[in-house]
C-alpha cells in the first residue's frame, strides 16, 4: 500500500509478537518509503495503557471474552468437569486463559474464540451493545487513526459522523 502512495496506519498488538512485527515493518520495509510515511501504532499505547502488554482480545472484559471462551470449549470443560474458568494473573487475557484451560488439560486456541467472538460482534445491532469499557477503548484507538489521517482522505460521511 505504501508501494502505491497510499497513507497507512498499521495497528499491532503491545506483545512480544506485535513488537516483533514492529521492528521486521520498520526495519525490512517503512525504511525504503520515506516519501510516504506509514504510521506504526500499538495497542496498549492508543487505549492509554503505555508499558503494558495489550492485545486485540483485551479490549473486551475478562467475563465477555471467557463466555466465549466457555462455548468454544462447553464439552472439553463439562468431560473434565470445571465448572468455573478463574483467571491467574494480570497478563495478557489470552495467556491467563491459556493456563487456566491448562490446569485443566485443554489445548487453548484463541482463533476459535476469535471466531465465535467475530460472528458475535457481526449479529450487533449497535455499538451500545458493547461493553461499555471496550467501546471506550475503542473510541480511543479512532481518535489516534483520526489524528493520523487528514480528514480529506476519510471522505465526506466520515467527517460527517464526528
Amino acid at each position: 500500500m505504501i508501494g502505491q502512495k497510499l497513507q497507512v496506519a498499521v495497528l499491532l498488538d503491545s506483545d512480544k509478537a506485535g513488537d516483533d512485527a514492529r521492528e521486521k515493518l520498520v526495519k525490512r520495509w517503512l525504511t525504503r518509503y520515506h516519501s510516504n510515511p506509514a504510521h506504526v501504532l500499538g495497542l496498549a499505547e492508543c487505549v492509554g495503557k503505555p508499558n503494558q502488554q495489550f492485545a486485540i482480545e483485551d479490549l473486551f472484559p475478562d467475563e465477555y471474552y471467557l463466555e466465549r471462551v466457555k462455548q468454544v470449549y462447553a464439552k472439553q470443560l463439562a468431560a473434565a468437569g470445571v465448572k468455573k474458568l478463574g483467571l491467574a494473573g494480570t497478563d495478557l487475557l489470552c495467556k491467563r486463559v491459556e493456563r487456566s484451560l491448562e490446569k485443566h488439560g485443554i489445548a487453548f486456541n484463541k482463533g476459535s474464540v476469535a471466531k465465535v467472538l467475530r460472528a458475535d460482534l457481526c449479529q450487533l445491532k449497535d455499538t451500545s451493545e458493547l461493553p461499555a469499557e471496550t467501546r471506550e477503548m475503542a473510541k480511543k484507538i479512532f481518535q489516534q487513526i483520526l489524528q493520523i489521517f487528514p480528514r480529506s482522505l476519510l471522505g465526506t460521511a466520515a467527517t460527517e459522523r464526528n
